[in-house]
């Protein structure tokens, strides 16, 4: 549910879809991409015009059902990274194009290596 532009009084609109966790929205220059998981773990996405739709259009981006899902941009491209059950990462890109179910395996869980990145502090 999403509270439309200028509405003060509290009103909240259902955008529909089925979503199990979170749920990610990008700023497009007139919309809003918005991004989630379904109980399934299939991937649900619909770019939104508030000012010109009353109803959002998903759609299903295919590939392994995931556990986790991040969407991000940037310099115009929009990244999908998504951590499946058994833990592959895998990635999906685009820029202008239709989503693609073409997803980059970026290895497993087990291969990402997190150094310390905890710095103290001396306070003299």
């Amino acid at each position: 549910m999403l509270m439309q532009p200028g509405q003060t009084d509290g009103k909240w609109i259902n955008l529909g879809g089925d979503f199990a966790g979170s749920v990610v929205v990008l700023l497009e220059k007139r919309s809003l991409a918005i991004f989630g998981l379904t109980p399934q773990g299939k991937v649900l996405t619909a770019e939104w015009d508030p000012q010109e739709q009353e109803e959002v259009r998903w759609q299903t981006i295919d590939g392994k059902p995931f556990s986790f899902l991040y969407a991000g941009k940037d310099n115009g491209t929009t990244h999908l990274i998504g951590l499946t059950a058994d833990p592959q990462i895998l990635a999906l890109s685009r820029q202008h194009e239709p989503w693609s179910d073409r997803w980059t395996s970026l290895g497993t869980l087990d291969d990402v290596h997190i150094e310390n990145t905890d710095t103290t502090t001396e306070m003299v």
